[in-house]
């Protein structure tokens, strides 16, 4: 038969915080958390039959994730007055200075191979927190070693401010090498409530002739 749902899209909201859930600062990614996501059916105002559509609408959902570190119900019943349900999210698990992306996904029971009937996405940068050792007193760090890098290769690196901290220190050091020189730009981009984009943006470029090391020094911002 006809699909009760023809002339419906489904708007999908986290509440208090937007279309999908975002998760980057340490506080955030440090421990699980539930979300409450509200999905809300929307019908186009076509003819006087439109009431009697929003009376018998009516959708059994099957739920998934498209992650194990997401938890969702298995099922839920979707009125034309909406539905909100947990969504769980583990970060503590994710490898850190990487970027993790996962989908919760609503199907109607009944017609499955229709599709989704709607997605909220789950995004979790969990930033590498640079070591500190009091008694050296030494300033944080953040090593990577051994990147074997060719040319238009991509590496990120998500970092997490150290509380007080105002300027950074980058310092590339590459081994021995023949033939010609070697030219790696470094981006940095720091994201900031107050800065737009292009203020929170800085490019560094190091052109080696010989194995060796360079360093190029940035203002950085602690979160609060």
């Amino acid at each position: 038969g006809a699909l009760p749902y023809a002339d419906v899209t489904f708007a999908t909201s986290v509440v208090g915080r937007g279309r999908g859930i975002y998760l980057r600062e340490p506080a955030e990614t440090a421990t699980p958390q539930v979300f409450n996501v509200k999905v809300d059916p929307e019908f186009k105002e076509l003819d006087s039959s439109l009431n009697r559509a929003k009376i018998d609408f009516d959708v059994n959902l099957a739920l998934t994730s498209t992650a194990p570190w997401v938890k969702v119900p298995q099922f839920a019943v979707l009125p034309a007055a909406g539905k909100t349900f947990a969504v769980s999210v583990d970060p503590t698990g994710l490898k850190e200075g990487e970027a993790h992306l996962a989908h919760v996904i609503g199907y109607d029971t009944g017609k499955p191979g229709v599709g989704p009937l709607f997605r909220v996405p789950i995004t979790v940068l969990r930033p590498v927190a640079p070591t500190v050792c009091p008694l050296a007193q030494e300033a944080p760090r953040f090593v990577r070693k051994g990147l074997g890098l060719s040319a238009g290769t991509l590496v990120r690196s998500f970092v997490a401010v150290p509380k007080g901290s105002t300027w950074a220190e980058f310092t590339l050091r590459t081994r021995a090498f023949t033939g010609g020189n070697r030219v790696l730009t470094m981006h940095v981009l720091q994201d900031t409530p107050h800065l737009s984009y292009g203020k929170g943006s800085e490019e560094f470029v190091f052109r080696f002739t010989a194995g060796g090391e360079q360093t190029k020094t940035f203002r950085v911002e602690a979160g609060g």
